[in-house]
């Protein structure tokens, strides 16, 4: 079968032009096979633009890092700093296991959870555990917070309790987060 492909319509193999608009006939094999040819042209072209824009960026980028590095020994430095970061401990190297709300008598109430060393081989010596308490509609209505001294070598666990005065509109949920680790 042969088809029109401005017209959709379908004529029998020996025909040449459609009877409706005049165009030549294709067998549909032939019309997919122009399809794909006009396609893979585009996204040829549009892949050699992303990659010839891609390391345009990236040869910017390095000849903007080589004119800030005046000498070998700013480099070096350069370097070590980054090594040292990627040893030096932060909040994502600890995750709070588990946590509860609990109240005690009187006006006070009390957070108290879990904080783990995620890490290998990081040791942690501080960090600060933040509590914010939040009202039915989820506005912060108070925040306090418990810190941790000592170590807390990769692995290890150790427990957190901040109690803090409640506030005058009722803690319906509380969230925790974990700041100045060092």
């Amino acid at each position: 079968m042969k088809y029109c492909h401005n017209c959709r319509r379908e004529y029998p193999d020996g025909s040449l032009y459609c009877a409706n608009c005049g165009k030549p006939l294709q067998t549909r094999q032939e019309t997919r096979k122009n399809s794909i040819n006009k396609i893979f042209p585009i996204c040829a072209i549009a892949i050699i633009i992303f990659f010839v824009g891609y390391s345009l960026s990236s040869l910017k980028t390095s000849r903007e890092t080589l004119a800030n590095a005046k000498n070998e020994k700013w480099l070096q430095q350069y370097y070590q700093d980054i090594e040292e970061k990627a040893t030096y401990p932060d909040e994502w190297d600890l995750s709070i296991v588990d946590s509860e709300k609990e109240y005690s008598g009187g006006s006070y109430g009390h957070i108290t959870g879990t904080v783990r060393n995620i890490t290998e081989d990081k040791t942690i010596s501080s960090f600060k555990v933040v509590v914010k308490l939040e009202d039915h509609s989820g506005q912060i209505i108070g925040t306090d917070y418990d810190f941790f001294y000592g170590t807390l070598g990769p692995g290890e666990e150790t427990d957190f309790d901040i109690m803090y005065e409640k506030p005058s509109r009722t803690v319906s949920d509380y969230s925790l987060q974990i700041e100045e680790v060092s």
